[in-house]
């Protein structure tokens, strides 16, 4: 079986005339790249092929392999271009990118593809404010040791403890009692709608899931009504997908047939529709 060794080093995207072709070979690369250096050159010669080219249904489809594999990525870099790149094909600028660690590195071509973000004169972004405020490692009696805690921090816009807040969410979530746990949908919308845009945020929503499968009806729910934003909903499918690739004895089939059932009433926003569409494929890949 011959093994796909093809990597941004090998791509000169100005001698590819055939614009399918362009984006078949960098949907390619951005599926395969192994390093953050790597990863965001491929993302530029992504991100530059969208500027240039008008990308039809048929050529997203070539990308959205690797944008989901970079949204199940625990590295944050992999994630947010990921993200970058979800807001510049579909040219949806409610994405939030200037809130990401690694927006200034795609900055200048975003701005080519969707505009200048409206933002507060006073807004700074999560990166910023953190050097900013120089954080200093918390003392091991402040460190955030339970759920609660944890939630309070979110709820209270504490920004410059948000990373250590998703660093630990796991651990958090694994140790917390049943009782604590019935608090769920709370906090799974606290988790949710705080600004700070990471792959723990995903797996946080999948492992309540995991802990509490009750909740899973709601969850999907989530997708078709109006309580989150698109960017959110994305966050809702994937930690959806994280949990079926997780769990031993799961009915697949339901959840299929939730999907569907409540597709059938619901406006579905476009591009929540294509990860929907990924997330359905997972399903049917299971079902025997």
């Amino acid at each position: 079986m011959k093994v796909n060794t093809t990597t941004n080093r090998d791509l000169n995207i100005k001698t590819i005339l055939d614009i399918d072709l362009l984006y078949s070979k960098l949907g390619d690369a951005f599926y395969n790249t192994t390093n953050e250096a790597e990863d965001n050159t491929v993302t530029k010669q992504l991100l530059s092929a969208i500027r240039d080219h008008n990308i039809t249904d048929k050529q997203i489809k070539m990308l959205l392999k690797g944008i989901s594999k970079h949204m199940e990525d625990h590295r944050r870099c992999f994630y947010e271009n990921g993200v970058i790149l979800t807001s510049c094909i579909f040219k949806d600028k409610g994405f939030k990118l200037n809130k990401l660690s690694n927006y200034n590195e795609h900055k200048e071509i975003i701005f080519e593809i969707l505009g200048e973000e409206k933002l507060e004169q006073d807004e700074q972004t999560t990166n910023e404010l953190l050097e900013e405020q120089k954080i200093v490692k918390m003392p091991v009696k402040n460190k955030v040791k339970y759920l609660q805690q944890a939630i309070e921090i979110l709820k209270s816009n504490e920004v410059a403890r948000y990373k250590e807040v998703y660093e630990n969410l796991k651990i958090l979530i694994d140790r917390s009692s049943e009782r604590t746990l019935k608090n769920s949908p709370d906090f799974i919308r606290t988790i949710l709608i705080a600004e700070y845009d990471s792959y723990e945020k995903i797996e946080a929503i999948a492992l309540f899931l995991i802990r509490n499968d009750s909740l899973l009806e709601d969850v999907l729910k989530e997708i078709f009504l109006n309580n989150y934003n698109v960017r959110n909903k994305i966050d809702i499918i994937f930690s959806l997908i994280v949990y079926i690739k997780s769990v031993e004895n799961c009915n697949y089939q339901n959840i299929l047939n939730s999907i569907e059932n409540l597709k059938i009433d619901s406006f579905v926003h476009k591009v929540t529709e294509k990860y929907l569409n990924i997330l359905q494929d997972e399903l049917k890949k299971r079902i025997k």
